[in-house]
């Protein structure tokens, strides 16, 4: 009989399952392991007994992924697993969605950061010409695309 299980935390490309049952049973998740990195989709499978969990990279839904948890006798996910992910993780979907457009679209010249930083280092430029010197928006906007300069060029420098 599958044991119950759980989403600890949902990306849409990572899932952390827990199965409390099996907490300390290494025989269990060496297996649930080896099974779930057989699955089409999945690139890694990190397995931890102690915590009772697995960690699950993957190009798949979860369905799939619960679909094999049950079929295997492994687990069965609570049904609102299969929900909606979380609001932080469709935030971080949106945001690569959207980035990559914006990448294909201009050939790999534009990502976000860089549209980000050309944005405020023209809002700054602006409020400055015109006269809006002590105005904390022109400072803070320059501030910013600083930040953001300096924080895609150290990512860049950046080794692997």
């Amino acid at each position: 009989m599958p044991a119950p299980a759980h989403v600890v935390s949902r990306t849409p490309r990572r899932v952390r399952i827990r199965v409390p049952s099996r907490r300390h049973d290494g025989e269990f998740f060496e297996l649930a392991r080896v099974l779930f990195a057989s699955l089409p989709g999945v690139r890694s499978v990190e397995a931890n007994p102690l915590t009772a969990s697995l960690l699950v990279h993957h190009d798949t839904d979860l369905e799939a992924i619960a679909t094999h948890g049950l079929e295997n006798d492994l687990f069965e996910l609570a049904a609102p697993a299969l929900g909606r992910p979380p609001l932080p993780g469709q935030i971080t979907a949106a945001y690569s969605r959207v980035n990559a457009g914006l990448k294909r679209a201009t050939g790999g010249e534009m990502d976000i950061p860089s549209l980000a930083l050309m944005a405020l280092l023209g809002l700054g430029a602006y409020q400055i010409a015109a006269g809006e010197l002590a105005a904390p928006p022109a400072h803070i906007a320059l501030w910013y695309a600083l930040a953001i300069l300096w924080q895609t060029r150290s990512q860049q420098e950046a080794p692997g």
